[in-house]
């Protein structure tokens, strides 16, 4: 076996070259990126007016250092590059369909130094941000000329216009990312936005940054306002917006206390911070997941050269043994990292979608002490959501709040900008007790198109558990579809029934999928059989397709159309009681298992057609549910033109529209079976229904991303898997 330690020059190598090792291994990996905040919040600070940003880019952390632990099969590759260096390769071999079996174990944590812009969340919370003043001015300028003058009297008001042109034509993160690189010409000359910016369009950015740059950041004005003559020879526009949120300054004792409102808002950003390492550590699991994933076996994972120096042979022997933490932190001539998944790629800024609670006109009022109070919590894959509500209402707020970006997350009208750089989301956590059946789950995973293998992962370290495993599946679509809601079509449109009928049969779907799943997550419930065969029944049944123009469920009052029901869910009905009763015997319990016989699918099918109650109630669920989501999506269409005439009018109705969705989805889904709540579902059911808006899939599929941590995964890691949705978007 090769002992790294013995080697010192070339000549103690092996021969011949190159060398191969191949077996199990522990990686550990380490990398430095920067970290951004993706800031979204949206307000309503009196009835017909919305405000705020989505999508706005905060450079809010500086650096992060993070660390991985990889464990797997490799294969490592030794020999001499054109300089004579150490050239090392390390590949995954393959061990199943899906790609290299690796397990995932990863911390995020900040670097020892401060972030090296800690004030620009709070900026953003006071929309004091670089990039809402330069929104400002560009609204400004267009509506008063004058203003030029005032703003840069050394540059030519026809190249400060030219200028907005171009920067309203910019996304959020190309715009953040010039300001950043101003005026630094070479910098900018390696920007295609900056490459478009001639001499005089350049000196108007230089001048507009020298400007933002006189006005203090939020610890400078905490520093250095101690008086009222201080707050009140601050420039204008930043009192303007600090009052905005922090109330009047007319007195000293009204700047006393803005200042200590100003203090205590520091807590949210502490608290966006700490919460943000548990959120990086789900994006780190979720990257490398997608990178190995498409890893073949002459796939480089890592491919570095080191020099026979002391500090080269020291970096080369840890590497060998599979300690790679040093690309962290090492740097110079000793050694160079050539390629691979886990060198130069990883190096690029990670962004961590943000969410601060929604306010409508009454909240509004209490606004300080909602931002002074939230909690900041991490969802599957890495959102942050702030909520001031407690913990029980916290679903309808989700639910209230995505219905809320469904309307207005690609609006720019009036107060509220947006770059669509967000998502619509869904997350259900749950906790498998060892050896619990997994039917559920593989279900959920085949209706996002989850591929064998990663099933085939799922019963493995089910079955392996030897304590709980728990499973987090996070389904999403990028907030740029949620466009699809203004430009639905309205009832009289040609695609109206095409376009629904989608909507419809994703909605049928979803709950042929979800329900059953959360709600025999206990097996214990297929033993009260009055609740547990219309379900069954309801699970086997196919989703109604549809047929023109205005059917779009099964309509529970037609004698003909449920004989059709009946039929069509006896076809399905024995394979669907087969997996019960394998998963109740696999579970100990042999004497409910034979009422789920397959050879007694008649006589469950009789019972519920007996005794339809519970399942006419289910399918009139479904029809409900789905008249909510066209009736949104045709109130969509009616907001359209509302707010292309009147957008005061427009805001009003969009608020209005959504807070009536939401209060229709919830009056259904509460107490919606077997005595339970299914609230979180309406989130669900609004990623699926704006996926179905915008087409057929799996073109447009919502992403799906699992991830399983516990006593079943290697040395408690985490094993993350992704859908092929997840995956294209990403890639």
């Amino acid at each position: 076996m090769f002992d790294p330690d013995l080697v010192h020059s070339a000549s103690d190598l092996p021969q011949p070259l190159p060398y191969q090792e191949e077996g199990r291994q522990r990686l550990e990996l380490g990398w430095r990126r920067p970290f951004e905040l993706n800031f979204n919040w949206i307000r309503q600070p009196a009835p017909g007016i919305l405000e705020g940003d989505l999508g706005l880019v905060v450079h809010a952390a500086g650096e992060v250092s993070a660390t991985g632990v990889i464990e797997g099969v490799f294969q490592k590759e030794l020999w001499l590059d054109e300089r004579g260096r150490l050239q090392l390769r390390l590949n995954a071999k393959r061990e199943t369909s899906a790609g290299p079996a690796i397990a995932l174990k990863l911390t995020a944590d900040p670097t020892a130094a401060l972030p090296d812009k800690p004030e620009e969340l709070l900026a953003a919370v006071l929309g004091t941000h670089s990039q809402q003043w330069l929104r400002y001015w560009s609204e400004k300028i267009r509506t008063a000329p004058e203003a030029l003058v005032r703003l840069l009297p050394e540059c030519a008001p026809a190249a400060v216009r030219r200028f907005f042109e171009i920067w309203d034509g910019l996304d959020a993160a190309e715009a953040a990312r010039l300001w950043d690189a101003a005026p630094d010409a070479a910098a900018l000359e390696r920007l295609a936005a900056g490459a478009r910016l001639d001499d005089s369009l350049r000196e108007v950015l230089a001048g507009l940054k020298r400007y933002f740059a006189s006005m203090p950041t939020v610890q400078e004005l905490l520093n250095r306002v101690r008086s009222l003559a201080d707050y009140r020879a601050l420039d204008e526009w930043l009192r303007s917006k600090i009052e905005r949120l922090l109330g009047p300054v007319n007195s000293e004792k009204d700047l006393v206390r803005l200042l200590e409102r100003l203090t205590k808002l520091g807590g949210l950003r502490d608290a966006v911070y700490e919460k943000a390492k548990e959120a990086l550590q789900k994006k780190y699991e979720a990257e490398l997941a997608w990178r190995l994933r498409g890893a073949g076996e002459q796939t480089a994972l890592v491919e570095c050269c080191f020099a026979f120096t002391a500090r080269g042979l020291a970096l080369f022997r840890r590497a060998w043994r599979g300690d790679f933490s040093w690309m962290a932190s090492e740097g110079g001539e000793d050694f160079e990292i050539r390629s691979g998944l886990f060198g130069k790629q990883i190096s690029s800024e990670t962004r961590v979608e943000l969410h601060l609670p929604y306010l409508n006109s009454k909240g509004w009022s209490a606004r300080l002490e909602a931002l002074a109070n939230v909690e900041v919590t991490s969802d599957a894959d890495g959102r942050l959501f702030a909520y001031h509500v407690e913990a029980s209402h916290r679903i309808e707020h989700k639910n209230a709040y995505q219905s809320l970006l469904a309307l207005a997350g690609n609006l720019n009208v009036r107060r509220l900008r947006s770059a669509a750089d967000f998502t619509l989301s869904y997350t259900d956590s749950r906790r498998l007790a060892k050896h619990q059946d997994v039917t559920g789950l593989l279900a959920v995973l085949e209706h996002y198109g989850f591929d064998a293998a990663a099933k085939e992962e799922v019963q493995r370290q089910a079955g392996a558990s030897q304590g709980e495993l728990e499973a987090s599946l996070a389904i999403s679509v990028p907030g740029s579809l949620a466009a699809a809601w203004l430009e639905a079509p309205e009832e009289r449109s040609p695609e109206f029934f095409p376009t629904y009928s989608r909507v419809s049969m994703a909605v049928q779907r979803a709950m042929r999928t979800w329900l059953p799943y959360q709600y025999f997550c206990d097996l214990e419930r297929y033993g009260d059989l009055a609740a547990a065969f219309p379900l069954v029944v309801y699970q086997a049944s196919p989703p109604f397709p549809g047929k023109p123009r205005y059917d779009f469920n099964y309509d529970v009052m037609s004698v003909d159309k449920m004989e059709e029901f009946y039929r069509l869910a006896a076809r399905r009905l024995p394979q669907q009681m087969a997996n019960i009763e394998e998963a109740l015997r696999n579970n100990g319990n042999l004497a409910l298992a034979g009422f789920y016989a397959p050879r007694r699918a008649r006589d469950l099918l009789d019972s519920v057609r007996q005794q339809p109650r519970l399942l006419h109630a289910l399918l009139a669920g479904d029809a409900f549910l789905t008249d909510a989501l066209i009736n949104l999506g045709c109130r969509g269409a009616e907001l359209r033109k509302v707010l292309a005439s009147n957008p005061a009018e427009g805001v009003q109705k969009l608020t209005r529209y959504a807070a009536e969705f939401v209060k229709a989805f919830h009056s259904r889904l509460r107490r919606l079976y077997g005595k339970r709540d299914f609230l979180a579902l309406g989130s669900l059911l609004l990623v699926e229904a704006t996926a179905a808006l915008r087409g057929e899939p799996p073109a447009h599929a919502p992403q799906a991303m699992l991830r399983l941590t516990g006593a079943a995964a290697p040395s408690g890691a985490a094993i993350v898997l992704l859908n092929p949705a997840w995956q294209e978007t990403s890639g």
